[in-house]
This record gives structure tokens, C-alpha cells and sequence, in this order.
């Protein structure tokens, strides 16, 4: 295996009533460096956090734009609606449009997404489930209902092939600088600040050769691969982190930890 770094930059929550300007400031640097970024595209959205704007009626045109240009489409599900409050396959979020909901209403909607798509010439070639949350049954929906056999999700150093699925690992949320490995970076253009841009920026100038990557080539060089204990060790051990964020614990633990390096550098 090699051992060569490279970054995947994805970009979520694009709908019509997506902050646009936010979006193209990004497109137009990803663009300046040739880099075709995974976009996880909400059908038929309904979610209120992701109107920013009026609903744009060139949105889906757009949308057609990035896929000629080679940008990979996500299924980023269907509404981006909170359906059960089950953390699924990839527990990150206790949340899920998907997990914990039956087999045939998750059919149902992946029809109903597929359909969205298909009726403004748009195909989609990577499942991106809103939240992270997904279950079995949501990969067992994705190949009876789709074509999609590549899933954007799930932490690990490489991509690893599961379940039918060729799994890219998304692990970072802000641009970092990594020595090895395969590295997808998710931002979310509608609250990227300038400073994860201004970031994003100086990763791509210094390291320009390390965004640009073939999907078959990817599945070429690691469609073979298992998902490794250490893998499962990484996920859980990040679950576990962001869990314990967000407990009163975790809260008092740090503010402890700052005062004990007061008292030392006092």
C-alpha cells in the first residue's frame, strides 16, 4: 500500500436556498487548483437551518455545472430531516434521516431522492447520509434502489471496501496537514469562516498535488481492502471524544485542567 498522502475535499448541505456567494467563493479557489471536490446535494430539502438564502431557481443548472466538470455528486439523502434519534453505523450525531426507520420507508425515499435528481439531469455516484447516521438497512435500500456504491463516511486512514460498498473515509473537518494516508476534508460553505478558507488555501498552495485524485484509481488501489481493527479502534476512539465534548464531565474536566496550568505557570 502506498504511502502517499492525499486530500478529498468534500462540501456539504448544497440546495437552492444554500448561501450561493459563500459557495463560490469556495468553487472559484477549488477551481483555481483543479481540484474536483465530492458536493453532497439535498434533493428535496426541508431543513430550515439551510435556508440562507431565497431559493435559487439556476440552483439545479448549477448543480449540472459541477457534475461536467467532474466534481462527484453525493446523495446527501433526500429532505435533511431528523427523523429518529438513532446514531447508526457511524454514531456521530444522535440524529438520522435514515437509521431506525424500515427497510421499504427507506426505499421509499431513496426512490423518491433518485427521482429528485433524475428529473434535473443530475446522477449521483456517492452516498453522503445527512448527520453521518445510516444503518444496514440504508445500504441495503442504496442497492436495491440506486446505483451508488461508494460511501463518503466512516473513519479510518484509507479507504476499505464493506457491506457492497467502497468506503472513502471523511476524518477531518477542518484542512490539517497529514504525512500519509487518505484524507477527506468536510466543510460546510454556508458557515466556512475565512479562516478555514484562508487555511484551505495555504494547504492547496503547498501542497496542490495532494488534491488532485481519480475516483477509479482509488477503487483500483484500495477496492481490496478490509476495514482493519485499527480502523474500528479510530472510530470509536473519535465517537468517544466527541461524546465526551459534549457532557457536563468533559466541561468541568477542562476548565479543572486550565486552572491547574494557571497555578503552575503562576
Amino acid at each position: 500500500m502506498s504511502e502517499r498522502c492525499t486530500y478529498i475535499v468534500r462540501l456539504d448541505d448544497a440546495c437552492p436556498t444554500m448561501n450561493g456567494s459563500a459557495w463560490g467563493a469556495i468553487e472559484e479557489l477549488l477551481d483555481q487548483y483543479q481540484v474536483k471536490p465530492i458536493v453532497a446535494v439535498v434533493p428535496a430539502n426541508v431543513d430550515p437551518i439551510l435556508e440562507r438564502s431565497p431559493a435559487d431557481t439556476a440552483f439545479w443548472a448549477r448543480v449540472r455545472a459541477w457534475q461536467q466538470k467532474g466534481w462527484h455528486i453525493g446523495l446527501h439523502g433526500y429532505r435533511h430531516e431528523a427523523l429518529t434519534r438513532n446514531r447508526g453505523l457511524v454514531p456521530l450525531h444522535r440524529k438520522s434521516e435514515f437509521a431506525g426507520l424500515p427497510f421499504e420507508q427507506q426505499c421509499t425515499r431513496l426512490r423518491a431522492a433518485v427521482r429528485w435528481f433524475g428529473d434535473n439531469g443530475i446522477t449521483a455516484d456517492v452516498w453522503v447520509a445527512p448527520f453521518h447516521s445510516f444503518d444496514s438497512n440504508t445500504l441495503r435500500a442504496l442497492l436495491s434502489e440506486t446505483p451508488i456504491r461508494v460511501v463518503s463516511d466512516g473513519i479510518a486512514q484509507w479507504p476499505f471496501a464493506e457491506a457492497g460498498f467502497f468506503w472513502i473515509p471523511q476524518q477531518l473537518w477542518a484542512p490539517t496537514k497529514k504525512s500519509s494516508g487518505i484524507w477527506t476534508i468536510c466543510l460546510h460553505p454556508n458557515d466556512t469562516s475565512q479562516v478555514i478558507l484562508d487555511q484551505l488555501r495555504a494547504l492547496l498552495e503547498s501542497r496542490p498535488a495532494q488534491f488532485l485524485w481519480n475516483m477509479e484509481q482509488l477503487r483500483a488501489d484500495y477496492g481490496g481492502r478490509k476495514r482493519s481493527i485499527r480502523d474500528r479502534v479510530a472510530q470509536h476512539t473519535l465517537v468517544l471524544s466527541r461524546i465526551l465534548k459534549g457532557t457536563e464531565f468533559y466541561r468541568i474536566t477542562v476548565a479543572n485542567v486550565s486552572r491547574f496550568k494557571r497555578s503552575l505557570s503562576g
